[in-house]
């Protein structure tokens, strides 16, 4: 069975993942949702490597949300390769950080140059469900995405 994904969340944390996905699929299809734990596991299902990944004649995601902090392979790196790919160099990324502010970390602000949005994740589980949900509603919903020889 080929995947259609809408929608790939990364996010290491199995609890907040979880609130997430509960949230996405009042918005998406379940089956059209990819959660991944780690930056890698990301790389290599966005490049085709993996076994539920997009392969020739699958869609790519049309919305990624990403955790800045990951195991092993860095968000930094992620979006690094999705923006050097001319499949991937358009797909939205939104950043979902559990600090208000942004450090002085040359990393730190190397991702945010390179996504399309940063957003505060709340800690409370409702408040991350409606903030979740409103943003999958924009760029899915209300965003006119560029259109891609790639669909």
């Amino acid at each position: 069975m080929t995947v259609h994904p809408v929608l790939l969340l990364v996010e290491p944390n199995a609890a907040d993942a979880a609130i997430m996905e509960r949230a996405l699929a009042e918005l998406v299809p379940s089956d059209q949702i990819v959660v991944l734990g780690s930056g890698e596991a990301a790389i290599e299902f966005l490049e085709g490597r993996a076994s539920h990944a997009a392969h020739e004649g699958a869609t790519l995601p049309r919305l990624v949300l990403l955790s800045p902090e990951l195991p092993g392979t860095p968000a930094t790196a992620v979006v690094e390769r999705m923006r050097t790919h001319e499949i991937t160099r358009l797909i939205p990324v939104v950043v979902l950080c559990a600090t208000a502010s942004v450090g002085d970390e040359s990393a730190e602000w190397e991702l945010l140059l390179r996504v399309n949005s940063h957003v505060r994740k709340p800690q409370d589980a409702a408040r991350l469900s409606q903030t979740v949900a409103s943003i999958a509603r924009y760029w899915l919903e209300v965003n006119i995405a560029p259109p891609s020889r790639f669909d």
